[in-house]
């Protein structure tokens, strides 16, 4: 029991560490931990942020960036009903396109499978609303692509540089063939 409390206790130090070198001390709440990740999150001026390596995962409720993403990709397809999007830090935009009265279904998935469900876990009750409107299958994003989902008008692939193995593989003809076939005719 002993060598158990002290490691939970380093472990909240180097939380607090890691976290402290990015944003100021008070704003720490917490962490969690899947099988992909640790992930720190806390809340600074007025926004939930999530931190993970070495950068911001996700800040919420962050409606101008949002927007302006919502903006940029809707003038690629006005007329967009549905709308999925892939990737880390992707959350807002899809509360965006949620909020368009003529967005029918926004679904998101994020490269780590389990990472949704533990945000969810830990959000602030005031963002919830806004977010349980999108629809987050909580599974791989290939698993995903291979079972027959339905048809989206708008894709969006908010990935980062491919600077890992695990993003890479957002990045291959296989990969881009397999959201080509999801995309609705004109999509």
């Amino acid at each position: 029991l002993w060598v158990c409390r002290v490691d939970s206790v380093w472990e909240q130090h180097n939380n607090r560490s890691t976290w402290a070198r990015l944003l100021p001390m008070e704003a720490y709440r917490g962490a969690f931990t899947t099988a992909q990740g640790a992930y720190l999150y806390g809340e600074r001026e007025g926004q939930f942020v999530v931190v993970a390596h070495g950068g911001t995962e996700e800040a919420l409720p962050n409606r101008e960036r949002g927007s302006e993403m919502a903006a940029l990709h809707l003038a690629q397809y006005p007329g967009a009903r549905n709308a999925l999007v892939i990737g880390p830090g992707a959350l807002p935009l899809c509360v965006q396109l949620k909020s368009i009265p003529q967005m029918e279904r926004v679904a998101w998935l994020h490269p780590d499978p389990e990472y949704p469900s533990h945000l969810l876990s830990v959000l602030p009750e005031s963002l919830r609303a806004s977010v349980e409107s999108v629809e987050i299958p909580n599974v791989d994003v290939r698993e995903y692509l291979q079972t027959p989902p339905p048809r989206f008008d708008l894709v969006v692939l908010h990935i980062p540089d491919a600077t890992t193995l695990t993003l890479n593989r957002y990045s291959t003809r296989e990969f881009l063939g397999s959201l080509k076939s999801i995309l609705a005719d004109g999509g």
